[in-house]
């Protein structure tokens, strides 16, 4: 019997930031489902401190589990999540300091 075929790490890598950028999050976990189970569930649960019960449960598609959980799973996957700006989104420039006071007796 052939063995079973395990999708590569660049199509995983694919699948996982097309979901992402598509916000599909139903995808993303069955995604990051069969990546854990492609690793062996058990190690997976070992290194992020997840029970592995729980984290087939919180790795199937549909599921919604914290995002510390998704974090932790990527992370003994190999993978870091990155946040970078959407060039399509619209946006005014934020204000990340508010003004800053002539007056510096009014500072504190």
């Amino acid at each position: 019997m052939p063995e079973a075929q395990h999708p590569g790490e660049d199509e995983m890598t694919l699948a996982l930031n097309r979901a992402l950028a598509d916000g599909d999050t139903y995808e993303l976990m069955d995604t990051l489902g069969r990546m854990a189970r492609a690793h062996r569930m058990r190690r997976v649960a070992r290194e992020t401190g997840l029970g592995e019960k729980s984290l087939y449960k919180s790795m199937k598609a549909g599921a919604r589990p914290e995002i510390g959980t998704v974090i932790r799973v990527l992370r003994a996957l190999g993978y870091r999540l990155q946040v970078t700006p959407d060039a399509a989104f619209e946006r005014e420039e934020p204000s990340l300091m508010p003004p800053v006071s002539e007056n510096k007796e009014s500072w504190g």
